[in-house]
């Protein structure tokens, strides 16, 4: 080889050294991260009356049907789930994510909470924030929920539902209000199954609590709703 091209490779031997070392010091640094947050989660668990499981093969059964879970091409992980049964309710808490395929995937990850209420009996619904190309997705056929009086709600959020009438009459103006307290809210119904989770958002162990006192009213406000449409559809029947 010619003693020119001695002193280049070295240099780039020592640029792939430092790129593979930078690698590796990130990926420890995500994995002590990581650890410290299972930790921090677990403890808040013991605290709160809940149980911690680093994984639960169970709950990724229950989100296959799910608009969350449908990610073309991507490696996810759901991991730190808390849970918590009590009466009629069971609440999972867990962090979601994802990894795009690809040279340049991305990794994402959100906290998402979910509740089962056996008492429900949802037709699947999505609420997500208003993006560009909903015109063209709703010209394919998946059509808009707009409750009625609500342009504030119609205007940051798209509402599409299987069962568009059932989903029409459960948003009711104090659920609608819950949602407006932010501008990215993500929900689905579907089954017995409400789920709730702010795409990007990954809540931090010490606000654990007030995130899940939050969306509780949320699911309260549902089951007001969902009682409110039963006694409707049984009142129409009754005049028919």
């Amino acid at each position: 080889m010619n003693s020119d091209w001695l002193p280049v490779l070295s240099i780039m031997l020592a640029g792939i050294g430092a790129f593979l070392f930078l690698i590796v010091s990130v990926s420890k640094m995500r994995i002590r991260h990581n650890n410290r947050r299972s930790d921090k989660l677990r403890k808040f668990a013991q605290n709160a009356g809940m149980t911690f499981q680093k994984n639960l093969l169970e709950l990724e059964h229950i989100l296959e049907p799910f608009d969350l879970i449908q990610k073309e091409n991507a490696e996810l992980e759901i991991t730190n789930v808390l849970l918590s049964r009590s009466g009629e309710l069971t609440l999972f808490l867990f962090d979601y994510i994802w990894e795009t395929a690809g040279q340049d995937g991305e990794l994402s990850r959100q906290s998402v909470i979910l509740f089962d209420d056996f008492r429900f009996d949802l037709a699947h619904f999505s609420l997500r924030p208003r993006r560009t190309g909903d015109l063209l997705e709703s010209l394919s056929g998946n059509r808009d929920v707009v409750p009625q009086g609500a342009p504030k709600f119609k205007k940051k959020y798209r509402l599409v539902s299987q069962t568009p009438r059932e989903t029409y009459y459960l948003f009711t103006e104090k659920l609608i209000r819950f949602f407006l307290r932010s501008e990215s809210i993500c929900a689905e119904g579907q089954g017995t199954f409400f789920l709730i989770y702010e795409s990007g958002k990954v809540v931090a162990p010490e606000k654990m609590q007030s995130f899940i006192e939050e969306n509780l009213t949320g699911y309260h406000r549902l089951k007001e709703a969902v009682k409110e449409s039963s006694l409707l559809s049984k009142t129409s029947l009754s005049g028919q």
